[in-house]
Formats: structure tokens, sequence, C-alpha cells
């Protein structure tokens, strides 16, 4: 057949998956593959490796089927895409495959194990592509329990199951606030937290943080709001020489409110104070005072650390004469709305000093959604080997790892910018960490075969790991499998990081808004 106008791709819409065909691009190659599905103008198939391969039907000038082509698979399966975490209402996805051909308005009988998980339709019925997606919910209250999701069809033979967790809080809005680690601090020590309603964070919600006694620390600021993420930062600072107890209030206006103790001491002589202004469009400028005894100190370094790191660098800065320095610094392009902690820190006399504060840093994209995803580990999950520090102790803990990121992904032409999801499971014997409730900083695409997301997620688990982390996640596919990589650290310094592998699932996508 050939092309005329694209019209190779409205052909091979008709194409059963698993069929082998030979293409003639315009450059005048051949190339031979197992065809799997459409996406826009584009064309994706697999090589006798095992190999993902993409043609732009434009691109292409002729279409022939081989004399002999391999024999599709053969039998029948329901592929599900089940997000790591459920919490309290989500949604399932899945797909029903006979002889490597969709099965249309066909019914799928849904169940969990435990049976925590209510299915709004069961059966529900495949589309015309063999597609099916079903609203679930959990009951309130629900705390964190592994469940095992199992979909059956076709009479029986064509079967599919895919691990979660699934919890609910009986609390419509729930605000987790997390101090410095064991409640104590050396002059200086973080205050963040998140608010979730119904499961979902909140963005753009007044916060209010108080202390009694009120004046016993310095909290940089004392009043902020909600990111995109639903997460606010703030430094908790004490004056050299001084010394307190508070229980520290943080107040989500008209949603919730939670309390902490929090005790410090500081016997440094020297003081660096610091506030964050903004600028131009993307661009901020931290400025302020080092001095020692109420002195000023010139010529003194001051080098800046931030949480999350946003790919973001603030270079260093010396004091003036009479001990000020200012910095402008600039947010990497895609930044959504996002609550930082920055440190300033210097060694006036070589006395290490710093201090903290908790500020709102954003550089809007021009289109919120480069791309869009899908991206999940199958079935019960994959086997991984993560490296974890928690405080002082480093160990590495050998377990079973669940992923779920989807992003401005919807199952045609077109982004939704509203689609913003990842979540982690792992459990290692005793060792039980998830980063819930994960929400994006920014993301890229390349192609159709890697993406690299940052974004924020709160720690669950029975694991000592607590607080807000800033994650990094990379997934790139090669041949019939995802690598993964997964950086993740909180702003005390504990962090979880692995490499692993699992299988490429049906319902994984790659792509620009176009495609589908």
């Amino acid at each position: 057949m050939e092309n005329n106008n694209s019209c190779i791709c409205q052909f091979l819409k008709s194409v059963k998956r698993g069929q082998a065909i030979t293409i003639i691009t315009d450059q005048g190659g051949s190339v031979t593959f197992i065809f799997r599905k459409i996406k826009g103008f584009c064309v994706i198939g697999e090589l006798s490796n095992g190999t993902l391969v993409e043609f732009d039907c434009n691109d292409l000038e002729a279409i022939f089927f081989p004399p002999t082509p391999p024999l599709p698979p053969t039998g029948c399966q329901v592929s599900l895409f089940v997000e790591a975490e459920i919490q309290c209402e989500d949604f399932i996805t899945g797909e029903v495959i006979c002889n490597g051909s969709p099965v249309p308005f066909t019914p799928v009988f849904l169940a969990s194990n435990p049976g925590l998980i209510n299915f709004a339709q069961n059966p529900v019925f495949t589309d015309a592509n063999g597609n099916f997606t079903v609203n679930v919910s959990v009951p309130a209250p629900t705390s964190e329990t592994p469940v095992t999701i199992s979909a059956v069809a076709v009479n029986g033979t064509a079967t599919g199951v895919a691990s979660s967790i699934v919890t609910c809080s009986t609390t419509a809005c729930v605000l987790d606030i997390f101090g410095p680690e064991g409640g104590t601090f050396d002059c200086d020590g973080p205050l963040n937290g998140r608010l979730v309603c119904d499961g979902v964070p909140v963005e753009g919600v007044p916060i209010t943080i108080t202390q009694n006694p009120a004046g016993t620390f310095v909290i940089n600021p004392s009043s902020t709001f909600t990111d995109s993420d639903g997460n606010f930062e703030a430094g908790i600072n004490l004056a050299p020489g001084g010394s307190g107890t508070a229980i520290i209030t943080v107040t989500a206006d008209g949603f919730a409110s939670d309390s902490i103790a929090v005790s410090g001491t500081c016997t440094e002589t020297c003081d660096i104070t610091a506030t964050v202004t903004p600028g131009t469009t993307c661009t901020y400028t931290i400025s302020g005072l080092v001095t020692c005894g109420l002195v000023p100190q010139p010529n003194v370094l001051v080098d800046f650390t931030t949480f999350p790191a946003m790919g973001m660098t603030i270079p260093s800065t010396t004091t003036l004469a009479d001990g000020t320095y200012s910095q402008t610094f600039t947010v990497p392009p895609g930044t959504s709305i996002t609550s930082v902690l920055i440190t300033a820190a210097a060694s006036p006399g070589g006395q290490p000093i710093s201090t903290e504060l908790g500020t709102v840093l954003s550089c809007p994209a021009p289109v919120e959604c480069p791309c869009k995803f899908r991206l999940g580990v199958g079935g019960f999950g994959a086997p991984a080997t993560a490296n974890v520090i928690n405080g002082p102790v480093s160990s590495t803990v050998s377990g079973t790892i669940n992923v779920s990121a989807v992003q401005c992904f919807i199952a045609g032409p077109g982004c939704n910018p509203a689609v913003n999801n990842f979540s982690i499971t792992f459990s290692g014997g005793s060792f039980v960490f998830n980063l819930t409730q994960g929400r994006r900083i920014k993301f890229s695409c390349n192609d159709s075969v890697s993406v690299q997301l940052e974004g924020t997620a709160q720690a669950t688990g029975s694991s000592t790991l607590q607080g807000l982390f800033d994650v990094f996640l990379t997934a790139t596919i090669s041949g019939s499998t995802i690598i993964w990589t997964i950086n993740a650290t909180n702003d005390v310094g504990d962090s979880f990081n692995t490499t692993f592998t699992s299988a490429v699932t049906p319902q994984t996508f790659i792509g620009d808004c176009s495609q589908f």
C-alpha cells in the first residue's frame, strides 16, 4: 500500500495488534516489526529483539505484509493500571486483549482482597477499543492497608491482578506539620507541612504560625500560604546565646490546625539574617546581614541551599563593608508555585552560622503541560534494592516497590493540567516506606522514550523517615522494560534512593499532547 497524505495511519487503525508489517521510508529504507498501535500520526512497533520503534506516518512511502508473519500473542488477559496508593477515591483503568486484539463491549468483574475497595460499576464494560475505567472508593476510617485487585473477563479466560495501598481518613481536611528532627534544633531548624482535603492537596490557603510562649523563636515567615502541592515552608531561628521551648501551632485558615513542641539552643556569638523579595519575572533577591556581637562582618562568604532543589542554584556572595549581602537568582522556567526552604550559611571568623527562611517561588511555563505520560509498575510490584539514610545511619534494604506516575494524561488528543499525581510504595521486611500525595514541581519528556519528574510527596509507613520529600523520578523505556530511578530527600538530609526495572504494561504511555 502506498502513502497518500498519511493514509497509512488511517489504514493501520484497522490492523490487528501483533501483525507483522514491513514499512518503506521516504529515504528508501525498510523495517519489519510487530505492529502495536497508532498514536496520533505515529505508528508504534516492536522489533524482534523487543525494542520499541516509532515512525511518523508522513515519512512512510509504503507498507507491506510479510508472506510469513510471526504469530500474534495467544490467549486472553486483563491489563490493569492502578495507582500505587488509593486515598478515599480514585479510578482504575484497564484493557482486555485476546490473541493480540482488544475485546470490545465485554464485562469485566472486579474484586479486592481484603474487600476494602468499592467499585462504582461491577461488572464494568469495555469500550469499542477494549478499554475500561471504573471509579473506586475506600471507606473511612481505613488505615494504610495493602490490597490486591483482581479482574476477570471473557468467561474467566482473561484475568489480571495488581497491588496497591488504600487509606482514607475520617477527617475531611488534614494538616500535617513537621519540625526539626527529634523536636530539637541548634540555632536554626525547618518547619513545613501539607494541607490535604479529601485526599487532595489544597493550594492558596493562608497559613498562620504562632508560638506559646510568644517570642521564644524567630519564625520566618510567621504567615504564608500553601503552594500548588498544598505545602508550606518556614524556618525556626534563635538569636545568639538564646534557648527555649515552645508549642508551635500552625493554622490553615478555615480548614485545620496542628501543633508540635520544639526546643532549641544557640551558643553561637555571631548571627546571620535573610529576606527574599521578588524581582522581575522568574527572578528573586535574597539579602541579609552578618554580625558578631552586633558588629557587622565584612568580606564574609555566604552560601545558599534550597529545599526542594528545583534544579536551581543560588550563587554564593560576599558581605560588604557594612556586613550586608545581596544576591539575585533565577527560578527555572516551568516551575509551579512552590514553597521553598532556603538556608543561608556563613563562617565569620571561622564560626559556622546559618539561618533558615521559607518563601514561595515560581516561574510558570508558557505551556503548563509540555507532554503527557502514564506510567506504572504492573502486577504485585517489582523487586528493588534501596539505599537509605536515616539520620546518622546508612543502610541497604531489599524489597518490593510499586510506582505510579500520571501527568497531564488523557486517553485522547490533548492534555489535562489537572492530572497531577505520583505515588511510591516500598516494603522490605519491617521497613515500609511510602511517598504519597505526590505533586509535580516540573516535568519533561524525551520523545516517547523517557520522562523526568521533580515533585514533593509526604512520607508514610512504618519507617522513621518522615516529613515532606523532594522527589526526582526518571523512567526510561528500553525494549519491553522500564528502567526507573528514584531519589528522594527531606529537609533534614534523610534520603531514599533506588534504581530498578519493571515490565512495560499496555497502559504505558509517553507522548506529546497531540498524541493518543
